[in-house]
């Protein structure tokens, strides 16, 4: 789903947008996601952009990196974040502004998040939406809302065979779960 981590497409930018200011956590600031940064200014952008935390200088939306998303996914329209990680499992983290709770449901974003979480079962990834601290997983066949994810918890994904296909469930599991497989190293270079 990403071009090249940390490599912008041609063209875009964060001009205009500080959502990820408000959306997403920020450990190394305490900031719980879904409140705005107390370093940000939303009309100007973070006020300590020089010394500010290594996740937000290591930071990039997915509609930064990946350039099959058009423009309807920039962030400052859309009101989601998308951003990629590896905890655990491969996942694509779906960050929704709490004051549009439910524009992940809306087209054309729901249709191309239930493929990529169709997508995500197969590699053994997830594709979680967080609306503040909550989180719902998206599976092929259903969400699940899962509440509030510890530090130290993950999601579990689980599958199987029934008389209308394959059926998925989630269940949070703390990190060192048995059934949670690490994800595999990254090569050198990246």
């Amino acid at each position: 789903m990403v071009d090249d981590v940390g490599v912008v497409v041609e063209g875009r930018s964060c001009k205009g947008c500080t959502l990820c200011c408000k959306i997403v956590g920020i450990s190394e600031l305490e900031k719980p996601p879904g409140v705005w940064c107390t370093h940000c200014d939303a009309k100007r952008g973070c006020t300590i952009y020089d010394s500010r935390p290594g996740e937000c200088r290591g930071f990039y939306c997915g509609y930064l990196t990946n350039r099959a998303l058009d423009e309807r996914w920039n962030p400052a329209k859309c009101k989601i974040v998308l951003a990629y990680d590896e905890v655990g499992s491969p996942r694509l983290m779906i960050y929704v502004d709490p004051a549009r709770a439910g524009v992940w449901r809306e087209e054309p974003y729901y249709s191309q998040i239930k493929a990529w979480a169709a997508a995500a079962t197969k590699t053994r990834g997830l594709v979680l939406v967080r609306q503040g601290p909550n989180v719902i997983v998206v599976l092929p066949d259903r969400e699940k809302d899962v509440g509030n994810l510890g530090a130290d918890q993950l999601v579990y994904v689980s599958h199987e065979m029934g008389p209308r296909g394959m059926t998925f469930d989630a269940i949070v599991v703390d990190r060192d779960d048995p059934r949670v497989r690490p994800a595999p190293p990254k090569a050198a270079g990246h």
